[in-house]
């Protein structure tokens, strides 16, 4: 493969740059709304366009960055799973290595965010790493890399899995419900999987935890006022949640079907001597999904 070119490059970075912001921006947006400076309608929003749009941005082109950090180079395709001394990049930190602050005052603030998060196991960076901010030891350094798989995309499951991805874990998101509109009546055939719309409250430690995951960023300040202003009345969107958390979890390289669902499982002892036990799981995905992600109607 011939050497990148500067002019390649930074018509890449603009590509992105203008396809992750655009990323950021999406809010759920299930009834007709009005932008507020520019009176123009807002195209229906919700998360499986985050999918779709993160399928853009994160395709080989930002797979195969190389990232410099404190142990050496990172290890594009190859993670904890293959190899207990890979060194592999999150998608945000590949992002980052090409577009930098984006030009928009916002980013540092992001990226800044995802490096402080806690890691553990083999995903805990060195102490000397540039984003290993708080400069934290690592708490877990026994931890045995997995491959995981979560079933629900809603706010658990999407918590779950960003957690699951900072001890070093292979981790997939397997989420059945896509929405489904008629065309001409323009009502809903099926739900997707963040057309909750319920509003309850959250008690400070979730406040400051969808704080620490970029809330702030990732949320329009009229979405932000009611999450963050007053500790006492902190409600949040039930889809507004799942969409903030989603951000984080593809950015930090979860990995997410869509079209995908859990049908049973079966424990399987591969290893007799230490008794380790793995999931044989059945599936069944629907026909996007057999195309999307080279799935069979069901499998295993």
């Amino acid at each position: 493969m011939p050497a990148a070119t500067n002019t390649w490059l930074n018509k890449l970075a603009k590509e992105k740059t203008k396809l992750l912001q655009q990323m950021f921006e999406m809010e759920p947006i299930h009834v007709p709304v009005k932008h507020p400076i520019t009176k123009q309608p807002k195209p229906h929003c919700q998360g499986e366009d985050i999918v779709y749009k993160w399928d853009e941005i994160y395709d080989d082109k930002i797979k195969g960055i190389v990232v410099e950090t404190e142990t050496g180079p990172s290890t594009p395709g190859k993670d904890y799973v293959d190899d207990i001394n890979a060194n592999p990049a999150m998608p945000y930190q590949q992002l980052r290595a090409l577009l930098g602050d984006g030009g928009r005052w916002k980013w540092p603030e992001i990226w800044k965010n995802l490096d402080v998060l806690p890691r553990r196991g083999p995903a805990w960076r060195h102490i000397d790493d540039p984003s290993n901010l708080g400069k934290i030891e690592n708490p877990n350094p026994q931890i045995v890399p997995l491959k995981c798989l979560v079933v629900g995309g809603g706010p658990v499951g999407l918590r779950l899995a960003i957690e699951l991805v900072l001890g070093g874990h292979r981790v997939t998101i397997y989420e059945r419900r896509r929405e489904i509109i008629d065309a001409e009546s323009g009502k809903y055939e099926k739900v997707g999987f963040t057309n909750r719309v319920n509003r309850p409250h959250i008690n400070n430690f979730c406040r400051n935890d969808l704080d620490r995951l970029n809330g702030r960023n990732f949320m329009t300040p009229k979405m932000c006022y009611p999450v963050f202003t007053n500790t006492s009345t902190s409600s949040i969107g039930i889809d507004e949640c799942q969409m903030l958390l989603l951000k984080t979890a593809l950015l930090l390289g979860v990995n997410f079907e869509l079209g995908v669902g859990y049908k049973n499982a079966e424990i399987d002892i591969e290893n007799e001597k230490n008794q380790r036990p793995t999931w044989l799981v059945d599936y069944t995905a629907d026909s996007m999904a057999q195309e999307r992600y080279g799935k069979s109607e069901t499998g295993e």
